[in-house]
């Protein structure tokens, strides 16, 4: 790039810049972070580009993340940390699936005991949990009720008021099968105006044994 085409380039407002960065953000609700894809993409061309993406919060607050069994749950926790850390005050959409059931188990203790601390998501949820008044939109895909034992307690005093939109599914290979208890969270949601819920218990050998689906519109 010869230099008077690299000046008009500085020229450009930053509004302009923003405008562009946000128009190449990928058409779904949740982003994966994926680094040839923006918004990771937009800040490994030139400084001013990363300066500008790094300090675009709208760029940064939404994110999907998927895990399973054998994933370093420490190095997802602080590429998500910082992915957050980015978005500002903005409110967030998060989408986040953990496949964590050892098919081999044959209880819920059992399962359990199979799974290494380092793998388990409880330092990932918790750091969602960090943002729970800016949450706007949940998606939670969780492969067992473990998860959500972990997760759903941990909603004791917290508020979400910018809640509008939450769904979660859960799937779990152990009977007895109660829905988890969504009062803490959703009580103080007085913006929330979806609620969906996907609840399926499976044999050990997958097969869908009885499912329970509900949506509701408020």
């Amino acid at each position: 790039m010869d230099f008077k085409a690299s000046s008009a380039l500085h020229r450009v407002p930053l509004e302009i810049w923003t405008n562009i960065f946000l128009d190449c953000l990928p058409d779904r609700r949740f982003i994966t972070p994926n680094s040839v894809a923006a918004p990771l993409i937009l800040c490994n061309v030139c400084r001013r580009w990363r300066a500008v993406a790094r300090s675009t919060p709208k760029l940064w607050s939404s994110i999907h993340v998927e895990v399973s069994l054998g994933c370093d749950i420490g190095k997802v926790v602080k590429g998500v940390a910082l992915w957050l850390s980015r978005s500002g005050t903005r409110p967030l959409a998060i989408s986040f699936t953990w496949n964590g059931n050892p098919q081999r188990a044959r209880s819920f203790h059992a399962m359990v005991a199979q799974i290494p601390e380092w793998m388990k998501p409880t330092p990932l949820l918790e750091l969602f949990l960090l943002a729970v008044q800016r949450w706007e939109t949940i998606k939670l895909n969780f492969s067992c009720r473990y998860e959500a034992s972990m997760l759903l307690p941990h909603f004791g005093g917290k508020q979400a008021p910018m809640l509008r939109r939450f769904e979660l599914r859960l799937i779990s290979p152990f009977p007895p099968f109660r829905s988890p208890d969504l009062s803490p969270v959703l009580g103080e949601s007085s913006s929330l105006g979806v609620l969906a819920i996907s609840l399926t218990v499976c044999s050990h050998a997958w097969g869908v044994v009885s499912s329970e689906r509900s949506s509701l519109v408020l």
